[in-house]
């Protein structure tokens, strides 16, 4: 029963996220409903990349410390480079032409730890709808060839309760650090 459920859930992830991909393409809500086209990002401040890492996460205007842990009910944003580096990496400001707005749904994975032994009950569900995050991959083009998108996600939520962010959401994630151009 539970592997059932597991591929059920994982169906139904993949389906939300097929739809996602239908919706106005290209479009980001703002709180009032409107429509706005990204045209371009343009990044205030250098971003450093940790070494053997890919991204860097920024929420309410700040960086985050390495793997990105913020508050996962509060929007933040992903600035992503191409290829892993031993090295450190460093994303220069400037302005990223945004060619194409791809809706996103993650599931979150919990990591559990091994069990030796375990007692499971025939009554028991399997923990209910998944955790999600839903958002935007933007992706990018510039003089800087490794830059490859910018993400930004919503609040963690149920699978069915989730949202992607509203284009004020994201301009507060990025405050100070990034800013969007954007047409109706």
């Amino acid at each position: 029963k539970g592997k059932v459920m597991i591929r059920l859930q994982a169906l139904l992830i993949l389906s939300v996220a097929a739809l996602a991909g239908c919706q106005s393409a290209g479009l980001v809500y703002s709180s009032d409903r409107s429509g706005h086209r990204v045209t371009e990002i343009i990044l205030l401040q250098p971003l450093g990349i940790a070494p053997d890492t890919t991204r860097v996460f920024v929420q309410d205007g700040q960086v985050l410390p390495r793997g990105g842990k913020g508050g996962s009910y509060r929007t933040r944003c992903a600035f992503e480079v191409r290829y892993r580096s031993e090295l450190a990496q460093t994303i220069q400001p400037a302005t990223f032409r945004v060619t194409r707005v791809q809706r996103l749904t993650d599931p979150v994975v919990e990591h559990l730890p091994i069990q030796v032994a375990t007692l499971r009950f025939a009554d028991m569900d399997d923990g209910g709808a998944p955790m999600v995050h839903s958002g935007y991959h933007f992706w990018l083009e510039s003089e800087q060839p490794g830059v490859r998108r910018m993400s930004c996600y919503g609040v963690l939520a149920d699978l069915g309760q989730d949202k992607a962010p509203t284009i004020e959401e994201i301009r507060r994630a990025l405050d100070g650090v990034a800013e969007l151009s954007t047409q109706p």
